[in-house]
């Protein structure tokens, strides 16, 4: 995969990002108070945490199809915990493990580090650029507000 700096580029692209959902007549947002966010995405946090490890109990003591949508299902679990571990001042984020050629979630817990084994992306870079990358997500962004 390569990618090319362009600061250039990235400024038209959100330009042009902006200018396409603005167009659109995307919602109003009103301001919420961080302290309310942090506490909502503390307890959406510990709950998907909750799931993705039952979820992983159960896949260990499960075989076959079962066993593959458990972990289907503590995965999706795990990617939801992600922003919420950002709104809640966890840090988070994804490493590899040169071992077993796998991708792994860490989390940053008052508690001490927890980590978890994703399946690698199993589809290759399709040759986007910055420019295509942005204008697919204002796309998929817009068509719901149409």
């Amino acid at each position: 995969m390569r990618y090319t700096i362009d600061p250039e580029a990235d400024q038209r692209a959100l330009r042009a990002s902006r200018e396409a959902i603005s167009s659109q007549g995307a919602m109003k947002i009103e301001p919420t108070s961080w302290p309310a966010v942090r506490a909502n995405a503390v307890s959406a946090l510990r709950h998907f945490l909750h799931e993705a490890v039952l979820h992983d109990a159960y896949a260990r003591e499960s075989e076959g199809e079962e066993r593959q949508e458990h972990y289907r299902t503590r995965n999706r679990y795990l990617f939801s915990a992600m922003p919420q571990a950002v709104y809640a001042d966890i840090v988070c984020g994804i490493g590899w493990d040169a071992e077993v050629n796998w991708p792994v979630l860490f989390f940053e817990l008052p508690q001490g580090q927890a980590s978890f084994h994703l399946p690698p992306h199993d589809r290759g870079w399709d040759g986007h650029t910055k420019e295509q990358a942005i204008e697919r997500v204002v796309e998929f962004v817009t068509e719901g507000m149409r």
